[in-house]
């Protein structure tokens, strides 16, 4: 969970955002965040919530809700989620409003 340079002792925690390997930095992929320092692993990155997106590698907190018409059910990388997005488009018959999970 720390972050290591050449330039900098002692090593610093891992931001939020990221998870760090071996002193490596990485971004927490779409569909997730991390609001926490010191990320071990991309178990650090939290999986978006029901009803709301992570568009963005990095995010440090879910970012807006699910459009109108969609369901977005967890992981949500897209505000009109398809199924393997993190979500659906909601079944026919039915209304799903902003945000809906």
């Amino acid at each position: 969970g720390a972050l290591c340079s050449a330039d900098v002792s002692p090593a610093y925690p891992c931001p939020e955002g990221h998870y760090c390997v071996d002193g490596i930095q990485f971004k927490c992929p779409v569909g997730t965040f991390n609001n926490q320092t010191g990320a071990r692993d991309s178990s650090g990155c939290w999986e978006c919530p029901r009803g709301r997106v992570c568009p963005s590698t990095g995010m440090t907190q879910p970012g807006g809700s699910c459009d109108p018409g969609y369901l977005c059910t967890g992981r949500a990388g897209v505000r009109k989620p398809r199924l393997g997005q993190g979500g659906v488009e909601c079944s026919r018959g039915y209304y799903c409003v902003k945000g809906a999970e």
